[in-house]
């Protein structure tokens, strides 16, 4: 990866998009995220590396100190399990 980053540089390319950290999420509540939802992909961040790696991913991506930019979900329903499948896939989960 550095060393694309280098070529990248060389070529001009001024920023590097390295995509979502699936369900990193961070602390703090704010009054318009829904609770229900925040605390289901909180327990999968923090328990579903099993079956992938958010973590990991999430530590990755941190440590080229990039900006961090937070990503919404809108959903309608109290429980949003289609937006959620939806995130699965962003991620190439799928």
């Amino acid at each position: 990866m550095i060393h694309a980053m280098d070529i990248f540089k060389k070529e001009g390319i001024e920023q590097i998009h390295l995509g979502l950290s699936a369900f990193a999420v961070n602390d703090t509540n704010s009054y318009f995220e829904a609770d229900i939802p925040k605390k289901i992909v909180r327990f999968l961040y923090e328990h579903g590396n099993r079956i992938y790696s958010f973590k990991g991913i999430h530590f990755t991506k941190s440590r080229f100190r990039g900006t961090e930019y937070r990503t919404f979900c809108s959903h309608k329903g109290k429980l949003p399990f289609r937006e959620i499948i939806t995130l699965f896939k962003l991620s190439n989960f799928f």
